[in-house]
């Protein structure tokens, strides 16, 4: 009988290790992972390799963990699914058609956009919130889609980029919701986003009715935040297979910081 042992073969490259990690995650914490490359370091510096588990992928897939381990509140993601639960939610709960209609715009865009609370609220520390003149619909091949304009936001260069967002002909369809919610265009001034008072939206109030959307659909409130839609997009799209450069630009990311966000399961669906 053969008892030969069968090793992988050398050296490693950093999505190999991810694998590893993501393999030991399921059933192991964070500090033994970190034992587990320490070998695998020590292996590939002995046969003068390059460490693969020093890249940057591996220390946020680490962070991940990490964070996972602490129960972080108010960072579980919406995914599509939980975004369509939410409209649900939000159609037979008991808000006014205009706050309806506000909503749904806010949530679907916040989605498939990727925004952060500063690029949909008026902030006492960042003026980075889009005003009404800097989303327009505009035609595409699939109809009609959403050019968003940004100006500035979190380290954006001095020009940004425009971004599209096309329509998916779906419940969630950010395109469809945003023309029902669209103010006409003599009211184009000012924040993209009102309350029925016509004032601007806080990041507070979006909490709160995400978080009562959230306690009628009986689901932990206090393990979902603003920020829950940029991880939940960022989730379905490595789920997706979509690759690290494409997610870090749909969420105009600096860097691969995002990996921090997403669940560690789901990373090795990335290319």
């Amino acid at each position: 009988m053969d008892h030969t042992l069968h090793t992988a073969p050398l050296p490693a490259n950093p999505h190999d290790v991810a694998l590893y990690v993501t393999h030991l995650g399921s059933k192991l914490k964070t500090s033994t992972i970190r034992s587990h490359l320490s070998a695998v370091a020590f292996f590939h510096q002995i046969h003068g390799f390059e460490n693969p588990t020093s890249s940057f992928l591996i220390k946020k897939l680490l962070a991940g963990h990490r964070r996972r381990e602490r129960h972080t509140p108010g960072r579980k993601p919406v995914t599509i699914k939980l975004l369509g639960q939410l409209l649900s939610a939000l159609r037979s709960g008991n808000f006014s058609p205009f706050q309806r209609k506000l909503f749904r715009a806010i949530f679907t865009l916040m989605y498939h956009a990727a925004l952060r609370a500063s690029e949909i609220c008026v902030t006492p520390n960042a003026c980075h919130a889009l005003t009404a003149s800097d989303i327009a619909v505009i035609p595409c091949k699939q109809g009609e889609a959403l050019k968003i304009s940004f100006k500035t936001y979190k380290h954006s260069p001095k020009q940004p980029k425009p971004m599209i967002i096309y329509p998916t002909h779906s419940q969630t369809c950010a395109v469809r919701a945003y023309k029902l919610y669209a103010r006409p265009q003599a009211q184009r001034d000012g924040p993209a986003f009102l309350t029925t008072l016509g004032r601007p939206l806080t990041r507070q109030l979006i909490s709160r009715v995400l978080r009562d959307l959230l306690t009628s659909l009986h689901i932990k409130a206090s393990a979902y935040n603003t920020h829950s839609f940029r991880i939940g997009k960022a989730t379905d799209m490595a789920t997706q297979g979509y690759s690290h450069a494409q997610i870090a630009l749909l969420g105009r990311w600096k860097s691969n910081a995002f990996l921090q966000y997403i669940r560690p399961t789901v990373i090795h669906g990335t290319r």
